[in-house]
C-alpha cells in the first residue's frame, strides 16, 4: 500500500474500529470487575510506603478522608499483609521446575465373547488374538510416543526457564488474583533449533470478551504489545516506514495524559514503540461485530473460518498481519493462511494461546477474586490507625518541663540545650516556694487506652483468618500443645489452603505442558528435538507424534504434574521416615542380604544418605560373589540348552503346522459342507422345477380335453 494512501475508506477500517471498541468495552470491563481491586492489592505488595495518603487515593472514592479536610499523619506506616503472603506461600507453591508425567490414555482387554466371537471357533479366536496383538501394539507406540513426550517437556523447562517466569505469575496470582504464562514458540539467539517457551504475561496486557459470564464461553481474548515500530514491521513482513506515524514514542507516554496509564505503558528512549492487540477470535474474523462491517467489501469474511487472529493498532486501518495488498488480490486461500491461530490451540476444551492460574474464581465473571479483596478494609484501617497511632508515639517521647520565671535562665538554657527531648515551659512566679519540686515539674501526657491496641490486635487476626497467612503457617505459636493430638488436629487445618493452592497450581502448570506439547508438535521438527530424546527418540518423533492427529495430541494423552514435585522438599520430615523404617528392617536386611538380595538395603541406604547430603557409596553392601561352573560344565551346559533351544523349535514348527493342517482340513470340511448345502439346495430346486413343469403340463392337457369336448357337442 502506498505510504501517503488515504486510509479512512480503507475497506478493513470498519472491522478494525470494532475490535479496538470492543477491546476498550473489555478493558472497561475488567477495571469493574477485577482490575480496581487488584491495582490495590498490587500497591499494598510493591507500592510506595505512603501510597495510601496521597490524595487522589485517600480523597477519592476508596479512601478515607474528606474531599476538602482532614488531617493527614506526619508518619505514614504500610503494614504490608501481602508481602507476608507471597514471602510465605510462593516458595512453597514452586520451589523446583516439576516433573511431567506424560501417558497415554489406559485400555482395558476385552473377552472374545464381548466382541460377538465365540471361543470355540478357531477362526473366530485367530481373528481375536490378531486384534489383540494389533492392541499392544498401538498400546507400546503410544507408550514410546509419551515417554518421548514426557523427556522433551522436561528437558524445556530449564532450557526456557520456566522458573522464573511461573513464579513471576504465582506472586501475581497470589497479589491480584490471577497469573498468566504463554506458550509461543522461540528460537534462542544465533541457534538453529526452536522449541516452545511458556513466559510470563501481566494482567494489565490481558483483556477478555466483556459479553461473556463464564470463562468457558469465553469468544475471544485480547492481548497486548508494546513493541519497537521496526521489530513489529519485521515481524508482520510489512515495509519500512510503513507502521509510521502510529508510534507511541517517550514524549508521548510522557505526556499528561498519557501518565495516569503508567503502570501499563512502557518508557523507551531509543526506539519508537507501537501498541497494538492481538485478537483470538472463536467467532469469526470480526465482521459479525457490526452491520457497517459487512457493506464495505464484497470480500467473503466467512471463507477464513471461525478461529481467527486477528492483529490492530489504534490509527492503522488494516489489520497487521494481513495488509492491504493481501485482500486487493481477493485470494481467500492466502488471507486464511495468514490469520489463522500460530498454533491450534482451540482443539482443546477452552484452549487459548494462555493458560490462567487463580486461587478464587467469582461464580459468574470471567476475572477471578484477589486473595486479598475480603481483607481490603481491614488493611486500610490498620494502615490508617497505625500511621497516627506512630505519631501519637512521636508526641508522647517530647517531656514537658515546667519551670518559674524566678528559677532564671540559667536553668532554662541548662536543661533546653541538652539533647534530650525537654520542651520548657515557663509558670509564672509563685510565694511560698519551699523545694526544687516547686520550681521545676515535669508534664506527663496521658497514657494510651488499651482497647486501641486490643482492637488493632483483633482487626489483624481477621486479617490473618482471611488470607491464611496464621501464626501456624509462620511456624509460630502464641501457646504450647497440650497434646499430639491437638498438633496434628492443627497442622491438618492449617495446610487445608496451601494443599489446595498446591493442587490448582499442579493443574495450571498441567494447562501449560498441553500447551507446549501442541506447539512442539505444530512447529519442532526432528532437528529441534534431537538434542533431548536423541537418535531413537528422534526417530519416534519423527514417525508417530508429527503425524499424530491435533486431536489425539491433546485427548490421547494425559500430561500431568507430579503431585508435590513443585514444592521444596522437607529433609526433616523424610530422614525421620527412613530413620523409623530402619529400626524395623535389620532383621528382613539381614535375610535378603544372606540370599544375595541387596537391593532393598541398597535402596534404602541410598535413600537415607541423599537426605542427609551425605555419599551413600561406602555404605552399600555388594552382591557375595558366587562360585561358576567349570569351563566343562559351561560347554555341556551351552550344549543342553542349545538341543533344548533346537527341541523346543521343533516342537514350535511342528505345532504350527498341525496347527495349518488343522486349520486347513476344517478349512475344507466348511468348504465340502457349503458345497454339500449348494448340492442340495440346487437339487430341491431342480425337483421343484420339475413338479411344476408336471403340473403345468397336466394342466394343459386337461384344458386341451375340456376344448375338445366341447367342439364336439
Amino acid at each position: 500500500m502506498p505510504k501517503n494512501a488515504d486510509l479512512t475508506s480503507h475497506p478493513m477500517r470498519s472491522i478494525c474500529d470494532a475490535w479496538l471498541a470492543k477491546i476498550q468495552l473489555a478493558l472497561k470491563v475488567r477495571h469493574e470487575k477485577f482490575g480496581s481491586s487488584a491495582e490495590e492489592c498490587s500497591r499494598f505488595y510493591d507500592g510506595n510506603t505512603n501510597w495510601m495518603w496521597d490524595d487522589k487515593y485517600s480523597r477519592g472514592t476508596s479512601g478515607f478522608l474528606d474531599k476538602e479536610g482532614g488531617v493527614l499523619p506526619t508518619f505514614r506506616v504500610t503494614i504490608n499483609n501481602v508481602f507476608k503472603a507471597v514471602a510465605l506461600f510462593g516458595p512453597a507453591l514452586y520451589h523446583q521446575n516439576p516433573t511431567v508425567l506424560v501417558s497415554p490414555l489406559p485400555r482395558d482387554q476385552y473377552p472374545p465373547e464381548a466382541l460377538g466371537i465365540d471361543p470355540n471357533d478357531p477362526y473366530g479366536m485367530q481373528q481375536y488374538e490378531l486384534l489383540a496383538m494389533e492392541e499392544d501394539r498401538d498400546w507400546k507406540t503410544q507408550e514410546a510416543c509419551a515417554s518421548v513426550k514426557s523427556r522433551y517437556i522436561n528437558w524445556i523447562q530449564q532450557e526456557t526457564d520456566k522458573k522464573t517466569h511461573a513464579r513471576r505469575a504465582i506472586t501475581e496470582a497470589i497479589v491480584a488474583g490471577v497469573g498468566y504464562l504463554e506458550t509461543t514458540v522461540f528460537q534462542p539467539p544465533a541457534s538453529q533449533i526452536v522449541m516452545p517457551r511458556s513466559t510470563y504475561l501481566s494482567w494489565w496486557d490481558v483483556a477478555l470478551d466483556p459479553d461473556a459470564d463464564y470463562y468457558e464461553d469465553l469468544q475471544c481474548i485480547y492481548i497486548r504489545r508494546v513493541q519497537p515500530v521496526n521489530l513489529a514491521e519485521r515481524r508482520f513482513g510489512l515495509e519500512p516506514g510503513d507502521l509510521k506515524g502510529h508510534m507511541q514514542s517517550f514524549e508521548a507516554q510522557a505526556s499528561p495524559s498519557a501518565k495516569k496509564e503508567a503502570r501499563q505503558n512502557r518508557n523507551g528512549r531509543t526506539f519508537d514503540l507501537i501498541e497494538y492487540w492481538e485478537v483470538f477470535s472463536k467467532n469469526g474474523f470480526g465482521d459479525k461485530l457490526h452491520d457497517e462491517t459487512k457493506k464495505e467489501h464484497d470480500f467473503d469474511y466467512s471463507s477464513l473460518g471461525d478461529y481467527c487472529w486477528i492483529v490492530v493498532a489504534k490509527g492503522i486501518p488494516y489489520p497487521l498481519n494481513c495488509p492491504t495488498s493481501v485482500l486487493a488480490e481477493n485470494d481467500a486461500e492466502a488471507m486464511k493462511a495468514m490469520v489463522q491461530w500460530p498454533v491450534p490451540y482451540w482443539n482443546d476444551q477452552g484452549g487459548w494461546p494462555i493458560s490462567r492460574l487463580t486461587f478464587y474464581e467469582n461464580p459468574k465473571s470471567v476475572w477471578p477474586v484477589s486473595l486479598f479483596k475480603p481483607a481490603i478494609g481491614e488493611m486500610r484501617f490498620v494502615n490508617w490507625c497505625m500511621s497516627f497511632l506512630a505519631d501519637k508515639v512521636a508526641s508522647s517521647c517530647t517531656t514537658y518541663v515546667g519551670i518559674l520565671k524566678a528559677a532564671g535562665a540559667q536553668i532554662q538554657k541548662q536543661i533546653s540545650g541538652t539533647s534530650t527531648p525537654f520542651t520548657v515551659v515557663e509558670i509564672a512566679e509563685a510565694l511560698g516556694i519551699k523545694s526544687i519540686n516547686e520550681a521545676i515539674s515535669f508534664i506527663q501526657a496521658p497514657n494510651f487506652p488499651g482497647d486501641i491496641w486490643k482492637m488493632l490486635a483483633e482487626v489483624g487476626q481477621e486479617i490473618d483468618e482471611k488470607t491464611g497467612v496464621t501464626e501456624l503457617l509462620q511456624g509460630l505459636t502464641s501457646h504450647a500443645m497440650r497434646s499430639a493430638a491437638e498438633a496434628n488436629m492443627k497442622n491438618e487445618r492449617v495446610s487445608v489452603r496451601p494443599d489446595d493452592m498446591a493442587s490448582r497450581t499442579e493443574d495450571f502448570l498441567s494447562e501449560v505442558a498441553v500447551r507446549e506439547i501442541q506447539a512442539a508438535r505444530w512447529f519442532c521438527e526432528v532437528n529441534d528435538v534431537a538434542p533431548c530424546v536423541g537418535r531413537m527418540g528422534s526417530i519416534i518423533w519423527q514417525n508417530y507424534v508429527l503425524s499424530q492427529d491435533p486431536d489425539e495430541v491433546v485427548r490421547g494423552f494425559t500430561y500431568r504434574v507430579e503431585a508435590g514435585s513443585t514444592r521444596k522438599p522437607n529433609k526433616q520430615t523424610k530422614i525421620a521416615q527412613l530413620t523409623e523404617l530402619m529400626q524395623y528392617m535389620p532383621t528382613a536386611f539381614q535375610t535378603f542380604i544372606s540370599t544375595g538380595e541387596v537391593g532393598p538395603y541398597n535402596a534404602l541406604m541410598t535413600e537415607y544418605c541423599k537426605a542427609n547430603d551425605m555419599d551413600p557409596q561406602p555404605f552399600l553392601v555388594q552382591p557375595p560373589q558366587q562360585e561358576g561352573p567349570s569351563p566343562e560344565q559351561q560347554e555341556l551346559q551351552a550344549e543342553m540348552e542349545f538341543k533344548i533351544a533346537e527341541l523346543q523349535l521343533k516342537v514350535q514348527e511342528m505345532e504350527a503346522r498341525l496347527g495349518m493342517e488343522a486349520r486347513a482340513q476344517d478349512q475344507e470340511l466348511e468348504h465340502e459342507r457349503e458345497m454339500h448345502k449348494l448340492d442340495m439346495t440346487a437339487k430341491r430346486e431342480m425337483l421343484t422345477l420339475k413338479k411344476r413343469e408336471s403340473k403345468a403340463k397336466q394342466q394343459a392337457t386337461k384344458s386341451n380335453g375340456k376344448a375338445k369336448a366341447g367342439a364336439k357337442r
